[in-house]
């Protein structure tokens, strides 16, 4: 049986025009799939170039949306079942980057209505802590891969960040 996802803003605090996954495709204990593409109308059409092409730079970033989305739709579980429990106890909307590694890309642009495949996998996770390795890819060719470590937050741990 084949699952239906909610839209990406429903697993992500990014919003357009930063939000850059169009769809989830998949969402698992171990690896997320999502879809995104370089139309003009897109959701990366903020970031492509006068010819509509995207820097392959731009893959680190949506690499990590990708991750958000898994971490979303984990983070939606969690905090469900712990909804009886002290509200700052309860995972934040928001997670945050802790490295980028090992980046490669095979190309120096993505060329304008490509389609985009991005893969990842958890490699590690160490309680708030996860490590994902992944790819993306257009018409089956790896664009580029990279391994980025993420760490999520409580919604205590968030105030003490952003006090004012």
């Amino acid at each position: 049986m084949h699952k239906q996802w909610s839209e990406p803003a429903v697993y992500l605090s990014h919003r357009d025009p930063m939000q850059f996954i169009r769809e989830v495709e998949s969402i698992d204990e171990e690896t997320v799939l999502c879809l995104t593409d370089t139309s003009p109308s897109g959701k990366l059409s903020i970031a492509l170039n006068s010819d509509g092409s995207l820097e392959t730079y731009f893959l680190c970033e949506i690499m990590a949306q990708t991750i958000g989305v898994w971490a979303g739709a984990i983070r939606t579980e969690e905090n469900l079942r712990n909804a009886e429990s002290d509200p700052d106890s309860q995972l934040a909307d928001i997670g945050l980057l802790l490295s980028i590694r090992n980046a490669v890309f095979n190309t120096q642009q993505i060329p304008t209505n490509s389609e985009l495949r991005i893969k990842m996998q958890k490699l590690f996770q160490d309680g708030r802590v996860a490590t994902f390795e992944g790819e993306a890819l257009s018409q089956g060719k790896v664009l580029g891969t990279a391994r980025i470590t993420v760490y999520q937050p409580t919604k205590a741990e968030m105030k003490r960040l952003f006090v004012k």
